[in-house]
């Protein structure tokens, strides 16, 4: 009974650390001694801020989508720049902190970020500095 006892804490604090590294956004890299990706580079991205877990999975965009992105961002959904070409750049955040932070207020608007850009499997992110509304060109 201790034996099986002992066994279930030493799993529940393996799992709580295991949370804890998730949570924070620690990885392997990390772990291992990693820092920066080395192909980070500072960068300004404009576009527009798409929730986009709606976009791609039933094209919802544009004003009419505003309080549904926002809600979306809430609950969890990733926020993500739509640059000119429609390539969707996805936002990133410091450890422990919530990535659509600083797009959250900016949901559907057309922004320019800039901060660290970086390209990973065929994927763009941008971890925010700055954030504003920009004038749409046409």
């Amino acid at each position: 009974m201790k034996k099986s006892h002992s066994m279930i804490i030493i799993m529940a604090v393996l799992a709580a650390f295991t949370i804890t590294l998730v949570y924070t956004g620690w990885n392997a890299s990390v772990l291992a001694g990693g820092g920066m990706h080395k192909e980070a580079k500072e960068g300004t991205i404009t576009g527009h801020v798409r929730d986009s877990l709606c976009l791609v999975s039933i094209g919802a965009k544009g004003d009419s989508h505003r309080d549904c992105a926002m809600a979306c961002a809430k609950a969890g959904a990733t926020l993500a720049i739509q640059d000119e070409k429609g390539n969707l750049w996805f936002a990133m955040a410091d450890k422990g902190h919530n990535p659509n932070e600083k797009l959250i207020d900016h949901a559907e608007h057309f922004v320019k970020a800039t901060g660290m850009i970086y390209h990973e499997g065929g994927a763009n992110f941008i971890k925010i500095d700055k954030v504003e509304m920009a004038k749409e060109s046409m």
